[in-house]
């Protein structure tokens, strides 16, 4: 309702002198602010999001009603409750969504707001590893997503040990058994979207225990008859003479190779460590055996994985940082620590516990903190890949006497790439954001 103000003016009198009438200004009503919420991303198979517009505001504070509708994107998709100021819509499909909030007040007055969605298709997980055939011969092989693709044909005994993938290129490094001037050898190799490269050729034994991909080169360590070895695009870089050694490891960041391996020293006792450009760096010298199995570098950080034994003869976990040791907690009948893996400075490290009664479990540790892999039997854990929020473990479980399953586990969630009717194991994996 409108106010009319009347001012009635007298005289010392008591007269009226003058009269006189004003209205009272009309309220303005302002329109509402409608605010969508933050654009967002997931990742199948999650196809579920929840839209929030409670962040809308009105000066006047008379919303009456909130409407969400889809303006763009895949035609999959149903909205719980549209008329809410927040819903869920499930049934996303790959693609990009956007989606409207209009926010209404009681004058009619309204705003409009836009969010956007991406569902990106899940990541490619690609594993390498070996599973043995009828005929009881190891077969190199890896998966992609859960398909296998056998390297080798099952004539000689084979094994993949390691993956790495760039652009549509795959390369798996291994070894594989063959006949060379009349002798048996295995011989160090890699293949390159199944496509065989030897880097050995004989008359020792060879093999390739892990390969990285830095621009257009390849470059592959393991051991020959040099010793260890790291190849780069096939010619060996032979960094240790004649010296018994051997390499597990081999990462490149810019122009520097490091190499992670061992050796013996005078004494003939095991040691870890690691090269840098052909030059050794000693992480142990005695007088127990140690053994460094994966290397990884961020920044100016060296971490290599590994194990050493105690006094007690017992294999001990640990890792160490720019040569500091750090041993992971364990039980009482040992462990050894197979890969590591360090992302936004969290430092995850997998391995395998033993028990007392020869049995073993899988398992990881996130900065020292043990995180148990479900098994049923024994397992073991030789691979790790940390990609976002998500923690990926490539190993081993045995099924029954002789027969094992080659898996992985997904934040602690296995899933058997084999089917347990022989002897199979994961050696490595990489996961892909397409």
């Amino acid at each position: 309702m409108k106010k009319i103000l009347f001012l009635l003016a007298l005289s010392t009198s008591g007269t009226a002198i003058f009269f006189s009438c004003q209205k009272e200004p009309e309220a303005v009503n302002h329109s509402p602010i409608a605010n969508a919420g933050n654009d967002t991303t997931i990742i199948l198979p999650e196809d579920t999001v929840y839209l929030n517009g409670s962040l809308s505001t009105d000066p006047d504070n008379n919303i009456i009603s909130y409407q969400w509708t889809k303006v763009d994107g895949p035609a999959s998709f149903t909205i719980a409750e549209a008329n809410s100021v927040t819903t869920r819509v499930t049934g996303l499909v790959e693609g990009v969504y956007r989606f409207e909030l209009k926010v209404s007040d009681a004058d009619r007055l309204f705003s409009k707001d836009m969010v956007q969605v991406t569902v990106n298709p899940p990541p490619d997980i690609y594993v390498a590893g070996v599973e043995y055939n009828a005929a009881n011969i190891s077969v190199a092989k890896y998966w992609k997503n859960g398909q296998a693709v056998n390297l080798t044909n099952g004539l000689n005994s084979a094994e993949a040990y390691s993956i790495a993938v760039t652009g549509s290129d795959v390369y798996v490094a291994g070894w594989e058994v063959q006949f060379v001037s009349g002798n048996i050898v295995t011989v160090a190799k890699y293949w390159k979207n199944g496509q065989v490269v030897n880097l050995s050729n004989g008359p020792y034994d060879g093999e390739a225990r892990s390969i990285v991909v830095a621009g257009s080169d390849v470059y592959v360590a393991g051991w020959g008859q040099s010793g260890a070895t790291y190849w780069k695009n096939g010619q060996a870089v032979n960094f240790t003479g004649n010296s018994p050694t051997w390499a597990s490891s081999i990462t490149v960041v810019g122009s520097d190779v490091y190499v992670a391996g061992g050796g013996y020293n005078a004494a003939s006792q095991v040691v870890a460590k690691y090269w840098k450009n052909g030059q050794a760096i000693a992480l142990t010298d005695g007088p127990r055996n140690a053994y460094a199995s994966s290397i990884a570098v961020t920044g100016s950080d060296v971490y290599v994985a590994g194990r050493e034994v105690d006094a007690a003869g017992k294999s001990v976990a640990k890792y160490w940082k720019n040569r500091q040791a750090v041993t992971l907690p364990q039980a009482t009948y040992g462990a050894g620590a197979n890969s590591i893996a360090v992302a936004a400075n969290d430092i995850h490290v997998a391995g395998t516990e033993y028990t007392q009664s020869g049995g073993s479990f899988a398992k990881y540790w996130k900065n020292g903190q043990a995180v148990n892999l479900p098994a049923a039997n024994s397992a073991g854990a030789y691979s790790i890949f940390v990609a976002g929020s998500d923690v990926y473990v490539a190993g081993q479980e045995a099924i029954a006497a002789g027969k094992s399953v080659a898996k992985y586990w997904k934040n602690g969630q296995g899933v058997n790439l084999t089917n347990g009717s022989s002897t199979a194991s994961a050696e490595s994996i990489v996961v892909v954001k397409r």
